[in-house]
């Protein structure tokens, strides 16, 4: 699917790094797996306070055996919801780059993961600044948006340079 670059590339490179057997790629799934359930995790911590309930969503998290071609998901919605909580809770231009930098990432998995996520964020950040005025909430999604656009702009120009994103 030509709107995969950032998951083939994913595999392409660890297999020219490790070899091209099927384990490297069972690695690579098993690796953003865990990555998505610690994140997970982290993720409940911070919003219940509570060990047993981060403890709980994260096993039914596993326990739902996700596919394998699903680690996409549990990494981008995991690290995703995990920076925006950080990102409103003492807002700043680095947080919010950062934040930008795992939309474009998960843009790059698979294009409607960002689209998601990016929408997401947005609003969330322009929800959770609205106490310190309009122009600070507006101001930060600006923010969020441009930087987010910046991270594309290579994977735009290849693009343009080799069909056009009309065609694409």
């Amino acid at each position: 699917y030509p709107g995969w670059p950032l998951t083939y590339m994913l595999s392409a490179g660890m297999w020219q790094l490790f070899g091209d057997a099927m384990s490297v790629e069972w690695t690579v799934v098993a690796l953003s797996l865990a990555a998505g359930a610690a994140f997970t995790f982290l993720t409940a911590y911070k919003l219940a306070g509570s060990l047993w309930i981060a403890v709980l969503v994260t096993l039914l998290e596993l326990i739902v055996y996700p596919r394998t071609y699903s680690y996409p998901k549990m990494l981008v919605y995991a690290v995703g919801a995990w920076l925006m909580i950080s990102s409103v809770e003492r807002p700043s231009r680095r947080r919010l780059v950062v934040m930008s930098a795992a939309i474009g990432a998960a843009f790059l998995l698979r294009h409607d993961h960002g689209l998601y996520l990016g929408v997401v964020a947005a609003v969330c950040v322009m929800l959770a600044s609205r106490g310190d005025g309009w122009r600070a909430a507006f101001g930060r999604t600006a923010v969020l948006t441009a930087a987010t656009a910046s991270w594309l702009v290579p994977w735009t120009l290849f693009v343009m340079a080799n069909g056009g994103l009309v065609a694409y």
